[in-house]
């Protein structure tokens, strides 16, 4: 049963997601070399990204990934606090270093709109796609398989931030250490989607805001590009790697063990462990 439901949902979501991601990292290439404008190579590339990713949903058949229950999510939305507040912690942080924004207005409008895209692609691929299958593969059926799904799906979310490694602006090491936080931000990104009863536009607009605002603080809109942008995460300390690491797994865990939870898991009439 289990080979079965890795053949046929498992395997093609993350083929799915490879081929976009394959898509998306040839555009760049292609065009950086065409286009000399930052802010307009990548808006088209995540266009380009995004109609990937919506191919992927309907090829697939998952357009369900879409769906909005808005009791689901009125009911869980406090899973996503923690984010909420760092985001507007790290926004403030924008606010009180007072840095110059240094771009046009439509480079700027262009940016914005191409974070809320990578919000999008990320969600829908890794949470709408390989999430939601590594559930079916364990059935949901007790914590312990919630965590695994969130586990895996958090695993392949980093290791897909490696092949940013590839790019010799950026290198191998600020991709690992990249690759490292994004797996942990993974699963934190997973237990609001489980807890929002997978609404996945909820996370897709809280994904857009972390990357715009974090971008922002580390200077997009003064000018630095965004390969200088990724290159620093090499500086990072791995002690702050793991110390976020360990904030966000006791998140998850926190809103595992929730009544919230329970009530999710007795839908199905399932048994809690």
């Amino acid at each position: 049963m289990k080979q079965t439901i890795f053949k046929k949902e498992v395997l093609p979501a993350i083929i799915a997601t490879l081929l976009s991601l394959l898509i998306f990292k040839i555009c760049g290439r292609i065009t950086e070399q065409v286009i000399t404008n930052g802010f307009i190579a990548g808006f088209i590339n995540q266009v380009i990204f995004t109609i990937a990713t919506l191919v992927s949903v309907y090829v697939l058949k998952k357009n369900q990934v879409f769906q909005f229950d808005f009791n689901d999510f009125k009911a869980g939305w406090t899973s996503a606090l923690l984010l909420i507040v760092y985001i507007l912690f790290l926004a403030y942080v924008c606010i009180m270093a007072e840095q110059p924004i240094t771009v046009r207005v439509w480079e700027a409008l262009l940016f914005i709109t191409q974070m809320f895209l990578v919000g999008f692609c990320e969600e829908v691929l890794f949470r709408g796609l390989i999430q939601n299958a590594w559930h079916k593969f364990f059935k949901e059926d007790t914590r312990l398989h919630i965590f695994f799904a969130l586990l895996f799906t958090g695993i392949t979310f980093g290791m897909a931030h490696m092949t940013n490694g590839f790019d010799p602006k950026i290198g191998f090491a600020a991709a690992f250490n990249q690759a490292i936080a994004t797996s942990f931000m993974g699963m934190y990104f997973g237990i609001i989607y489980f807890r929002t009863g997978k609404n996945i536009w909820f996370l897709i607009i809280l994904h857009g805001l972390y990357d715009l605002v974090l971008s922002i603080m580390n200077g997009r809109l003064s000018g630095v590009n965004m390969e200088d942008l990724l290159a620093r995460a090499q500086t990072i300390k791995f002690s702050s790697i793991l110390t976020q690491a360990a904030v966000l797994l006791l998140a998850v865990a926190i809103a595992l063990f929730s009544k919230r939870t329970d009530a999710l898991l007795k839908k199905d009439g399932t048994e809690i462990i």
